[in-house]
């Protein structure tokens, strides 16, 4: 979720509910998205319809998320891949965590649900505080 204080202060919230680091770290980066290029006030919160989840907001958001997460060439360098070791390889390559390569790959159905979940680090019993 991405509030602001007083229209001058941007707060993001995130839970735990998924807890990996793939979701966790895209989640950030999307969030990041709405604050740098939405109108300042704006609030945004997780939608489960499919209508609010493809406004031109969301679209820019993952797009922002995106570039900025994996470069130029977005997710081509990981296309055709389902070995654990050519994933992990690649994400090193772009300069991302292996396990945010999966749950994009995953996401888009780059990859099949029951590939490439060791690569993925639990964070849900980690608490993280900053200031």
């Amino acid at each position: 979720m991405t509030r602001w204080i007083d229209k001058k202060v941007p707060v993001i919230q995130q839970t735990g509910r998924w807890g990996k680091d793939g979701f966790v770290i895209w989640t950030l980066f999307h969030e990041i998205g709405h604050v740098l290029n939405d109108p300042r006030g704006e609030m945004h919160l997780e939608f489960s319809s499919e209508k609010k989840r493809n406004t031109v907001a969301e679209k820019n958001a993952n797009s922002f998320a995106l570039d900025t997460l994996f470069g130029d060439n977005g997710l081509d360098r990981l296309r055709g891949l389902t070995s654990e070791r050519d994933i992990a390889n690649a994400a090193r390559s772009i300069g991302i965590s292996p396990g945010l390569a999966v749950h994009q790959m995953h996401r888009r159905r780059m990859l099949d649900y029951s590939y490439g979940n060791r690569l993925c680090v639990d964070l849900s019993g980690t608490y993280v505080q900053m200031n």
